[in-house]
């Protein structure tokens, strides 16, 4: 073996053992970081960039693909020690970057809107200073893109790799970023708004509305970020489009008049307020412009503008319908259950902290989005039921130790017995000394386990099991069990277990001495 290749195999090699290190050490999901660069020059600030650059639990999408802190920390440390040079895609940097280019995005197409407007020599400077800035920006996002990984809801993981982010963005949005970005550098080579090219490559920033999905998600980040009202926000974004739409459609009415009027000799007065009024006219439906129709390609188009504008109307009225009806039923539903929770609390006189703790296991359950599971589980055919609970927790249930290696049939009917329960901090849930009658599933969350003494012996975390062996051989609980953050455990009954496995027994052996090897165990 080559110096090369065996170096290689060295490095990776340690980086596995530091990663082995640092999951099972003791640290926090804030101290990943201060665990892997833990000396060197300036530490403190590559401390400080490097836990800006990787996940956080503060960005809005982190608390749903990676719920609990264990697998944070996992992801934490996947990230610092073989992706560093990346940045994650819910980190705060990039939070932060998104709601910059979010604002930039509309500052560019704004300039460009008016860019086309107004043609002659007298403002062409002035777009040019006013384009210049946000391309520069544009051109530092160029960069930022092959470094910025990305959430694959196929594989349900993150893609770090700096070839798979490269591939992605060059078959998606590179060239049209690429497009949007050249006009500036381009007009400087010519002296006169005249020329028909010079109006062309205007335009060019108008390609930028094919990345109109990536300011509604910025936005959408922003609004996550700071808690602000849903429905608010809805009708706020739907302002944006139609906002974005029409100034594209004003841009595109302006360029393809101006190449018309080139090319048909006709005399050009550049009055932009007639031209904006002759498109306003068409967009809103009222007549065909001020301009008289003297050739077919004119009547083209605003024919064409006469159905845009239809189109985007009917989308704007489609918009205010659905926040409208979605506010106030939602609002409405929303309001009678939680009218109905402090109506309870109050008649039962409960003290204040098991309001509060009521209050969170509410918000924590359903986020604010009221909904009857039940009922929704009644609707549903059972076999639409059961597929609905096998996507949940399949793939939770294949982590766990004692059940990874049983065939899927099994897994499957193992899932249709399981039932969900919400744990919050602190809560109790199982006690040593009591029957064990059911074993635990850790779907997400932190928990620890007391022996019987009090000393807290383990942890346990996201695809974790317990119970299983007091309920198989002991039939008492030997440890206790609490949470330490908010988590979610399915719950599975012993007879359910061997209901399960009654045509295959030697599963069931297989569980039973596989129990019994590990430790310590509840």
């Amino acid at each position: 073996m080559d110096r090369t290749r065996f170096l290689g195999k060295l490095r990776h090699s340690q980086t596995c053992l530091t990663q082995e290190q640092i999951l099972h050490s003791k640290t926090g999901e804030k101290d990943v970081v201060d665990y892997i660069f833990n000396s060197g020059v300036c530490i403190e600030l590559r401390r400080w960039v490097y836990y800006q650059l990787t996940i956080n639990s503060k960005h809005p999408s982190t608390q749903k693909y990676y719920k609990s802190s264990s697998a944070r920390k996992h992801e934490e440390t996947r990230h610092l020690t073989n992706y560093r040079r990346t940045i994650h895609p819910f980190s705060m940097i990039n939070l932060y970057w998104e709601g910059l280019m979010a604002w930039v995005y509309l500052y560019m197409f704004f300039v460009t809107f008016f860019s086309t407007l107004f043609i002659s020599n007298d403002y062409i400077h002035l777009f040019h200073m006013r384009r210049g800035v946000g391309d520069m920006i544009y051109a530092i996002d160029l960069i930022h893109c092959f470094f910025e990984g990305y959430y694959d809801n196929a594989l349900h993981k993150t893609i770090l790799s700096h070839k798979k982010i490269a591939l992605r963005y060059i078959k998606t949005y590179f060239i049209f970023d690429l497009i949007a970005l050249s006009p500036n550098l381009s007009l400087l080579l010519f002296v006169t708004t005249k020329n028909p090219y010079v109006v062309y490559m205007r335009c060019f920033g108008l390609f930028r509305i094919v990345r109109i999905k990536r300011l509604l998600d910025a936005f959408e980040l922003i609004k996550n970020y700071r808690n602000y009202t849903s429905y608010h926000f809805k009708a706020l974004k739907a302002f944006l489009i139609y906002v974005i739409v029409v100034m594209f459609l004003y841009s595109g009415i302006f360029i393809l008049t101006y190449y018309n009027d080139i090319y048909t000799d006709y005399e050009i007065d550049n009055n932009s307020k007639t031209d904006f009024l002759s498109a306003t006219l068409v967009l809103f439906l009222v007549s065909e412009g001020l301009e008289p129709l003297y050739n077919h390609i004119l009547v083209v188009l605003v024919t064409i503008g006469i159905f845009c504008g239809f189109f985007i109307h009917l989308f704007l009225h489609a918009q205010v319908f659905q926040v409208w009806n979605k506010y106030f039923s939602a609002k409405s539903r929303n309001e009678d259950l939680m009218k109905q929770f402090k109506e309870y609390i109050s008649y039962r006189g409960l003290p204040l902290k098991i309001k509060e703790k009521i209050m969170v296991y509410f918000n924590f359950k359903f986020e604010n989005n009221f909904y009857n599971e039940r009922h929704i589980n009644y609707l549903v055919s059972t076999t639409l039921r059961e597929q609905i609970m096998i996507n949940i927790v399949h793939n939770y249930l294949k982590k766990a130790e004692i059940l990874k290696n049983l065939p899927r049939n099994i897994l499957v009917k193992l899932v249709t017995k399981l039932k969900s329960e919400i744990f919050l901090p602190d809560d109790i849930i199982v006690i040593g000394g009591k029957p064990a009658s059911s074993m635990y599933f850790v779907y997400y969350g932190t928990l620890a386990v007391y022996n019987a003494t009090g000393l807290e012996i383990a942890h346990l975390d996201d695809g974790d099991c317990f119970g299983e062996r007091d309920m198989l051989i002991n039939e008492i609980r030997t440890n206790t069990v609490i949470a330490i953050t908010a988590c979610e455990l399915f719950h599975l009954n012993k007879s359910d277990l061997i209901n399960a496995l009654d045509k295959n027994p030697e599963y069931l052996a297989y569980i039973i001495e596989d129990s019994m090897r590990r430790f310590p165990m509840i």
